[in-house]
């Protein structure tokens, strides 16, 4: 819109206003109504001009999987609907910020002295020297993050402030830390000066600032000064031999550091520009041959690029780079996932990596590469671990590689159902780079039942194999380039297409299946049989549900209402118990039921991802002849269903990274007789026996 509207006259221009709501409607015809409209209606209206506001319900559907910011606005009343609606908007995560906005949640701040250091301004006046203000920030940076008791955020998290007339405190907010140092750089002829202040962003208050000249053959020195003043003030017991740590000088040769600068913005910028990169960093180590961080980048482009030509180079590079390392982590870090990928012992290049972050335990890129080597051992909790303590440390930073790693962690433990998602987003990230798009080719090849236990309906899905029908022991992976490289086993899926959509999943299965199968196999089959043909299978049918797909005495169900999902299974559970009068407490069929409203992805008539997961782990958590549901279940048809609802606290569940809250429905067809037989939690349990169940 900001382009339609350039040179028109702003009393002249049209600015659209945008609210988003994700709600049970009512379907007449071509036509929609409900609440699901209304709080969009309302939402709209409250938006500013030119603006995007969203509900709660979107907002905790989206928030993981979209690269924008959502600003809580708190919560709103809005006309004709009787609970307050808690409204976000949605900008840009390069975007600036909309004034009236409150600051995103606030990170905690960590437990030791912690600090941003924001992009440095260019005071050249020269466009060609920006990339040379970015570099000293990057030194400062590896300075700073080498004493060991200092929480420093990495670069590619302050660098989203670029261009931006940030505020410190805000900034102190968004990336949880004490401290945030800010300057500038001005180039001329053969000098530079260094200007810098630190700023305590809880108060805003100036703390120290300095401006350092010099040569430009002295530019590392001139680092060293300003970290080692800023730790100074962060902690005034800070040992002088622990400031010393600091990054050593790469190289007194500034061409080829400039060349090396160049370089690196492109290897993370796009696997398209990788070939250009590795050209100038042989540039740069034609100039200086032991330049360490230009041999260890080289050595990574030549892994990235994956061609079988490269490999010999590759090696070279990264055993060059170990030459000069030093005690330098990035040079470490990445040598090591270089020569680990092309086939060198897995264990000494972790070893090498766990020196690194010895050495660093603020890099955050070595954590990433410590998941990655993790991964290609077997180690795949372990990685998902260190990743997660890459982005920790580096918050704002492009994810794509830690996706790629936290899916390929999946996917090697089997758990595909959880790895396609984060694929998926890595290839959005950068849909040149190969390497997610192999993992998917791996897992899209017709492995029979085996791969449908994978989508969420058997607990035991990752140990099969793709193309194997029994149970096997998985094998350690090969290395990297043996398990990732050529064509996937049994061939590909051709055509098969995938799209999401937003539903209600209904997980259900029968409490104690194995002993009653034990004691009578041929009995329970005949009355489980009888059980979907005159009760389970009609209910299902009259509230407009799908059965997705069954798995002995279980069944995946989605249903386009949430509202029809709860009926549905209220429905079947309060007809239980008259089926099961007469029948010994031991010999009774009882239903435990599950359901969650999320979004799925669907492949052919088939559906998998967290929103099927979610349902079938609130169903292994349900009681027999109970129903739970999940908290956006909960959200949509609290006021709408003649239900109690009982919070049964958030859950920590298998395989998904937030706990999920979850609800016991209560309805009023049963009640609870006996204190000493409620299933409530101790907490609750008087509440839970007052009220009808």
């Amino acid at each position: 819109m900001p382009e339609r509207n350039t040179g028109v006259a702003a009393d002249n221009r049209i600015e659209l206003r945008i609210g988003i709501n994700l709600g049970d409607v009512i379907v007449e015809g071509d036509d929609l109504y409900g609440d699901g409209v209304n709080i969009a209606v309302r939402i709209e209206a409250l938006a500013d001009a030119g603006g995007v506001l969203v509900s709660n319900t979107v907002h905790d559907h989206v928030r993981d999987r979209l690269p924008f910011l959502f600003e809580d606005r708190g919560e709103q009343q809005v006309k004709n609907i009787a609970r307050p609606v808690r409204v976000y908007r949605v900008r840009d995560a390069a975007g600036p910020r909309s004034p009236s906005a409150p600051a995103p949640p606030v990170l905690p701040l960590p437990d030791k002295p912690s600090i941003a250091v924001l992009p440095f301004a260019n005071m050249s006046g020269d466009p060609e020297q920006e990339y040379f203000a970015d570099g000293m920030v990057e030194e400062i940076i590896t300075a700073l993050s080498r004493i060991r008791w200092l929480f420093v955020i990495a670069r590619n998290s302050t660098f989203t402030y670029k261009g931006q007339a940030a505020d410190v405190k805000q900034v102190g907010r968004e990336l949880g830390v004490r401290y945030v140092l800010e300057g500038s750089v001005r180039k001329a002829g053969g000098r530079v000066r260094i200007t810098a202040q630190l700023i305590d962003a809880t108060t805003g208050t100036h703390l120290w600032a300095d401006r350092f000249d010099g040569p430009l053959e002295d530019v590392f020195d001139l680092q060293d000064k300003v970290s080692a003043s800023v730790a100074g003030v962060i902690e005034p017991s800070l040992q002088a031999a622990e400031t010393a740590r600091s990054a050593g000088r790469p190289t007194a040769d500034l061409t080829a550091y400039d060349l090396y600068l160049r370089a690196y913005a492109m290897v993370w910028s796009s696997a398209r520009q990788i070939s250009e990169a590795l050209h100038l960093l042989e540039q740069a180590i034609a100039r200086d041959p032991r330049y360490g961080p230009a041999l260890a980048l080289a050595a990574i482009c030549c892994y990235r690029l994956d061609r079988e030509a490269d490999r010999p180079k590759g090696v070279d590079f990264a055993r060059r780079a170990l030459e000069v390392a030093g005690d330098d982590p990035g040079i470490l870090a990445n040598a090591a996932q270089a020569l680990a990928y092309f086939g060198e012992d897995i264990g000494a290049m972790m070893a090498l990596v766990d020196r690194a972050l010895t050495l660093n335990p603020n890099f955050a890129r070595g954590w990433l590469i410590s998941g990655h080597l993790r991964n290609w051992v077997g180690q795949h909790d372990i990685a998902i671990e260190h990743v997660e303590a890459a982005l920790r440390l580096s918050p704002r930073a492009r994810v794509g590689d830690s996706l790629l790693a936290i899916g390929g962690a999946h996917f090697f433990a089997r758990r595909f159902v959880e790895a396609v998602p984060k694929l998926l987003l890595a290839i959005q990230d950068d849909p040149s780079f190969p390497l997610p798009y192999r993992f998917l080719a791996r897992m899209l090849c017709p492995y029979g039942s085996a791969r449908r236990r994978a989508r969420g309906c058997c607990p035991a899905a990752g140990h099969y194999r793709c193309g194997d029908i029994g149970p096997q022991p998985l094998s350690e992976p090969r290395g990297p380039r043996a398990f990732l490289g050529g064509s996937a086993p049994g061939g590909g899926r051709g055509g098969m297409s995938q799209t999401r959509r937003l539903a209600a999943i209904l997980a259900a299965d029968v409490a104690g299946y194995s002993r009653l199968m034990g004691a009578d196999e041929e009995g329970t089959l005949e009355r489980l049989k009888a059980l979907r043909h005159e009760l389970v299978d009609p209910k299902i049918v009259e509230h407009r549900g799908r059965i997705v797909k069954t798995t002995g005495d279980g069944l995946l169900v989605e249903f386009a209402s949430v509202v029809d999902a709860v009926r549905c299974a209220a429905a079947v559970q309060q007809a239980m118990p008259e089926r099961n009068t007469g029948v010994a407490a031991d010999n009774r069929i009882e239903l435990r039921i599950g359901i969650n409203l999320g979004d799925v992805i669907v492949e052919g008539d088939d559906l998998y991802g967290d929103g099927v997961n979610i349902a079938a782990r609130i169903e292994a958590l349900t009681d027999p002849g109970e129903v739970f549901v999940s908290n956006t279940v909960h959200d949509h048809v609290r006021d709408r269903l003649p239900f109690v609802f009982e919070d049964l606290g958030e859950q920590q569940v298998k395989n998904i990274a937030r706990p999920v809250r979850v609800y016991r429905v209560v309805t009023a067809a049963r009640r609870c007789r006996r204190p000493s037989r409620c299933r409530c939690p101790i907490s609750r349990r008087s509440q839970c026996c007052r009220s009808p169940i």
